[in-house]
């Protein structure tokens, strides 16, 4: 699950419209809070990364290219985004080395 594979925490940001933020953290030193809209995980692009931080190396350059590259895919849900961005970082080999 999302909370055993990324230590993710849930929080209620806005009840009138129900919409949710999921905070992540992932093993290459990244942690990651999305948004997830009321519509979630019906619609395409319901759930987005809202703030994304890194340590270890990192550069807010790495992280944005990160974060629009899960953007463009438009995931449904929380662990679909998740899976993305590991992907994402692992196929551009990416540990904050550059």
């Amino acid at each position: 699950t999302l909370r055993d594979r990324y230590a993710a925490q849930v929080y209620d940001v806005d009840s009138a419209i129900a919409e949710q933020e999921v905070v992540c953290a992932i093993n290459e030193g990244i942690t990651v809070a999305l948004r997830l809209g009321a519509d979630c995980p019906l619609a395409p692009g319901s759930v987005y990364v809202s703030e994304m931080f890194g340590v270890g190396g990192w550069e807010d350059r790495q992280l944005e290219e990160l974060k629009n590259a899960v953007k463009c895919k438009r995931c449904r849900g929380p662990v679909e985004v998740m899976e993305c961005l590991v992907d994402e970082i692992r196929r551009r080999g990416e540990k904050g080395e550059e």
